[in-house]
Protein backbone atom coordinates (compact mmCIF):
# COMPACT_ATOMS: atom_id res chain seq x y z
CA UNK A 1 0.00 0.00 0.00
CA UNK A 2 0.91 3.70 -0.43
CA UNK A 3 -0.27 6.41 1.00
CA UNK A 4 -0.47 10.59 0.27
CA UNK A 5 -2.15 13.10 2.18
CA UNK A 6 -4.21 15.83 0.89
CA UNK A 7 -5.75 19.04 2.35
CA UNK A 8 -8.62 21.03 1.62
CA UNK A 9 -7.09 24.72 0.02
CA UNK A 10 -9.70 27.06 -2.36
CA UNK A 11 -12.62 24.65 -2.34
CA UNK A 12 -10.37 21.74 -3.37
CA UNK A 13 -8.18 18.56 -2.14
CA UNK A 14 -4.76 19.40 -2.86
CA UNK A 15 -1.74 16.91 -2.30
CA UNK A 16 -0.10 17.93 0.59
CA UNK A 17 2.29 15.14 1.36
CA UNK A 18 4.81 12.73 -1.56
CA UNK A 19 3.97 9.06 -1.81
CA UNK A 20 4.50 7.11 1.36
CA UNK A 21 4.94 3.81 2.36
CA UNK A 22 5.08 3.27 5.84
CA UNK A 23 3.67 4.12 8.51
CA UNK A 24 6.16 6.29 10.28
CA UNK A 25 6.17 8.09 7.14
CA UNK A 26 2.47 8.62 7.58
CA UNK A 27 1.87 9.59 11.33
CA UNK A 28 5.31 12.12 11.13
CA UNK A 29 3.65 13.80 7.93
CA UNK A 30 -0.01 13.85 9.46
CA UNK A 31 1.69 15.27 12.89
CA UNK A 32 3.21 18.12 10.55
CA UNK A 33 0.46 18.75 8.62
CA UNK A 34 -2.26 19.00 11.43
CA UNK A 35 0.36 21.95 12.78
CA UNK A 36 -1.33 23.96 9.85
CA UNK A 37 -4.40 22.78 9.50
CA UNK A 38 -7.59 21.70 11.20
CA UNK A 39 -8.47 17.65 11.47
CA UNK A 40 -11.48 18.41 8.80
CA UNK A 41 -9.59 19.87 6.25
CA UNK A 42 -6.98 16.87 5.92
CA UNK A 43 -7.10 13.83 4.44
CA UNK A 44 -5.44 10.32 4.24
CA UNK A 45 -5.49 8.85 1.10
CA UNK A 46 -4.27 5.01 0.78
CA UNK A 47 -4.60 2.91 -2.59
CA UNK A 48 -2.24 0.13 -4.50
CA UNK A 49 -0.53 2.58 -6.70
CA UNK A 50 0.36 6.16 -6.66
CA UNK A 51 -1.74 6.40 -9.86
CA UNK A 52 -4.43 5.13 -7.90
CA UNK A 53 -4.16 7.77 -5.70
CA UNK A 54 -4.33 10.36 -7.92
CA UNK A 55 -7.09 9.04 -9.63
CA UNK A 56 -8.93 8.80 -6.31
CA UNK A 57 -8.34 12.55 -5.59
CA UNK A 58 -9.67 13.48 -9.19
CA UNK A 59 -12.95 11.82 -8.37
CA UNK A 60 -13.19 13.66 -4.85
CA UNK A 61 -12.54 17.18 -6.67
CA UNK A 62 -15.30 15.78 -9.42
CA UNK A 63 -18.20 14.76 -6.96
CA UNK A 64 -17.32 18.25 -4.73
CA UNK A 65 -17.71 19.95 -8.41
CA UNK A 66 -20.72 18.42 -8.56
CA UNK A 67 -22.46 18.94 -5.46
CA UNK A 68 -21.35 22.72 -5.55
CA UNK A 69 -23.61 22.78 -8.73
CA UNK A 70 -26.43 20.82 -7.57
CA UNK A 71 -26.48 23.14 -4.69
CA UNK A 72 -26.04 26.34 -7.30
CA UNK A 73 -28.98 25.25 -9.32
CA UNK A 74 -31.59 24.56 -6.40
CA UNK A 75 -30.56 27.76 -5.38
CA UNK A 76 -31.46 29.26 -8.80
CA UNK A 77 -34.92 27.72 -8.31
CA UNK A 78 -35.96 28.43 -4.83
CA UNK A 79 -35.11 32.06 -5.47
CA UNK A 80 -37.30 31.81 -8.69
CA UNK A 81 -40.07 30.06 -7.20
CA UNK A 82 -39.98 32.73 -4.69
CA UNK A 83 -39.89 35.46 -7.02
CA UNK A 84 -42.75 33.80 -8.59
CA UNK A 85 -44.95 33.37 -5.57
CA UNK A 86 -44.03 36.70 -4.49
CA UNK A 87 -45.86 38.39 -7.97
CA UNK A 88 -48.57 39.96 -8.40
CA UNK A 89 -48.86 37.14 -11.38
CA UNK A 90 -52.08 35.10 -11.84
CA UNK A 91 -51.35 31.51 -10.47
CA UNK A 92 -51.89 29.01 -12.97
CA UNK A 93 -52.38 26.43 -10.88
CA UNK A 94 -55.83 26.98 -11.18
CA UNK A 95 -57.77 23.91 -12.56
CA UNK A 96 -58.81 23.51 -16.12
CA UNK A 97 -61.84 24.11 -16.87
CA UNK A 98 -62.83 22.65 -20.42
CA UNK A 99 -65.04 25.16 -22.96
CA UNK A 100 -66.12 23.70 -25.76
CA UNK A 101 -65.01 25.38 -28.86
CA UNK A 102 -66.64 28.64 -29.89
CA UNK A 103 -66.90 28.37 -33.70
CA UNK A 104 -67.78 25.64 -36.51
CA UNK A 105 -64.22 25.41 -38.21
CA UNK A 106 -62.52 24.93 -34.23
CA UNK A 107 -65.73 22.33 -33.51
CA UNK A 108 -64.99 19.98 -36.10
CA UNK A 109 -61.89 19.56 -35.75
CA UNK A 110 -62.43 18.74 -31.85
CA UNK A 111 -64.90 16.11 -32.71
CA UNK A 112 -62.50 14.57 -35.29
CA UNK A 113 -59.84 14.02 -33.00
CA UNK A 114 -62.42 13.04 -29.96
CA UNK A 115 -63.46 10.33 -32.53
CA UNK A 116 -59.96 9.34 -33.12
CA UNK A 117 -59.41 9.23 -29.83
CA UNK A 118 -62.57 7.03 -28.56
CA UNK A 119 -61.28 4.72 -31.49
CA UNK A 120 -57.76 4.16 -29.83
CA UNK A 121 -56.11 5.91 -33.13
CA UNK A 122 -54.86 8.72 -30.79
CA UNK A 123 -52.96 8.14 -27.97
CA UNK A 124 -54.18 9.87 -24.60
Amino acid sequence: MVYRIAVMSDGKWKWSSKVLSSEEEVEAAINKILQHYPEDQVLLCEGSTPVELNTLLRDLNKELDDQRQSQHYSRKLNERRAQLESSDAPAYDAPYVFTFPTNQRELIKWLELFIRRREGKLES
